[in-house]
């Protein structure tokens, strides 16, 4: 059943006709993602919303809930967890002690307030986080690779809270006769 299926999925592409490969690979990508749709699962004592494979990878990305999670998933992302609050649970703690750990943060107050609380019990090696003003359930798949792949160390991450956000630069004063 599975060569039927091959052969007529071949079969299908030789008869499109693309305009453009990007064309061809997003569609690809679609259904991939399609056959291999996975649901999210509860993990630890506090039961948060994570990936199956969350146990077994040696590498986990903290997201801040469950729709995060999910997005991550739609992405084609495994290896996430949900921190589902500022408070960091147990269950978090004991795995960044164990497994190098993404925070993946949105880009608003709640983002920074969590980092925060990270630094305190339970620092990540790395940070990515979304737009400022978004949230990484708000994001498309490439928007989630992208932010992805442009995580930071955490010290970097820490200097750039500590020093507050960006100012616009200021317009020199004018002043009236």
């Amino acid at each position: 059943k599975l060569r039927r299926i091959q052969e007529r999925a071949k079969e299908l592409m030789r008869d499109w006709h693309v305009k453009e490969h990007h064309d061809i690979e997003v569609m690809l990508e679609q259904v991939g993602q399609e056959s291999k749709k996975i649901e999210p699962v509860h993990y630890g004592r506090e039961r948060l919303t994570a990936t199956p494979d969350v146990s077994t990878r040696p590498d986990i990305i903290l997201v801040e809930g469950r729709a995060d999670v999910i997005s991550l998933l739609r992405a084609g992302i495994s290896g996430s967890i949900a921190v589902e609050g500022v408070k960091i649970p147990k269950t978090i703690r004991e795995l960044a002690r164990k497994k190098e750990v993404t925070a993946f943060l949105d880009g608003d107050r709640g983002g920074d307030l969590i980092l925060r609380e990270l630094n305190q019990v339970a620092r990540p090696k790395y940070v990515a986080r979304a737009p400022r003003g978004s949230e990484v359930e708000e994001l498309d798949p490439y928007q989630i690779k992208a932010a992805l792949e442009a995580k930071v160390p955490f010290e970097e991450a820490w200097a750039a809270l500590q020093a507050g956000p960006e100012q616009p630069p200021q317009q020199p004063q004018v002043e009236e006769r």
